[in-house]
């Protein structure tokens, strides 16, 4: 028995899950990775819409905080809560970190409190004295990491860097190595930069804790990072959208150097989960025009 919320992290954890090649798999490490994660964002937000109507994700520009991030006024005690208690520990996890403040903290006297479903890596419940695990929410900033420059927070000049990548993506759609693909997705994503987890994977990295794992939906600064990441995307889409480059792959295909077709990349292909869905079986060419959604982001032109 899961909640709907937890359908979400439950899917994110099976698309990690999906590998492809052995080097990506259905979300993630390639042309699928902005895609993919739109298509997530709106089925989410219109499951939000049932509940309170109207209602809009927010997105955390977290660039505009690269100068010090711990003390975002995202993490207040109305918003999503701050970074956790090292010294606070709960049976289930020995790292400590765990968040005891804001709407999402762990509170042992409220068993309708904030929890976290535990999968495995191939996206399986993890089942526990025959009950689905649920760990308290963690999270443990980095800036251990970023002040011995291993970690390296966006900046708005590394931002408008991106803005001018082209390609969207290119052969061999993988490869994470700086001089191999140096395209607009694989940097925003966060693999073609030294050091070398940047932009979105320097959110989860930074965050850490619940983030780093492939349930980090459970934590909600999630979406707000990802819908940053669309909102960027966007931003890119909008500059010149009559220029091939700023395309999802132009002819549609994502092949191997061996001309076959890549599994789940390509601008036909349906998405998994929602592959056989009963609300529609997007493919990835659904999603690449945001204003077909119906939705446009605060920082776009009128």
């Amino acid at each position: 028995s899961i909640s709907r919320y937890d359908q979400y992290v439950e899917w994110h954890a099976q698309a990690m899950g999906k590998m492809v090649d052995g080097v990506r798999n259905l979300a993630h490490s390639g042309p699928i990775f902005l895609p993919w994660h739109r298509e997530f964002l709106r089925r989410f937000e219109l499951d939000l819409r049932d509940i309170v109507p109207g209602v809009s994700l927010p997105y955390w520009n977290w660039a505009e905080d690269s100068n010090d991030p711990e003390n975002s006024d995202i993490w207040s005690e109305d918003f999503t809560g701050g970074n956790g208690d090292p010294n606070f520990t709960h049976p289930s996890v020995d790292t400590g970190y765990v968040v005891t403040t804001g709407p999402f903290k762990y509170d042992p006297d409220n068993p309708n409190g904030w929890n976290v479903a535990v999968y495995d890596d191939s996206g399986n419940p993890v089942i526990e004295n025959g009950k689905h695990r649920r760990d308290p929410l963690l999270r443990w900033f980095r800036n251990d990491w970023r002040n011995r420059g291993v970690l390296q927070f966006p900046t708005p000049s590394d931002l408008q860097k991106v803005l001018e990548i082209i390609p969207y993506d290119s052969p061999d759609w993988y490869e994470h190595r700086e001089d191999e693909n140096p395209s607009f997705r694989n940097v925003l994503e966060g693999w073609h930069q030294s050091p070398p987890v940047t932009f979105h994977n320097s959110i989860h990295v930074w965050v850490w804790g619940t983030m780093k794992l492939g349930i980090s939906p459970a934590d909600p600064i999630f979406f707000l990072n990802h819908c940053n990441v669309d909102r960027i995307w966007a931003e890119w889409q909008a500059r010149d959208p009559n220029n091939p480059g700023r395309n999802y792959p132009p002819d549609g295909t994502v092949k191997r150097p061996d001309g076959s077709l890549i599994q789940g990349n390509n601008r036909t292909d349906k998405m998994f989960p929602w592959d056989n869905d009963s609300q529609g079986n997007p493919t990835l060419e659904s999603v690449l025009n945001h204003s077909v959604l119906r939705y446009k982001y605060d920082t776009e032109n009128p």
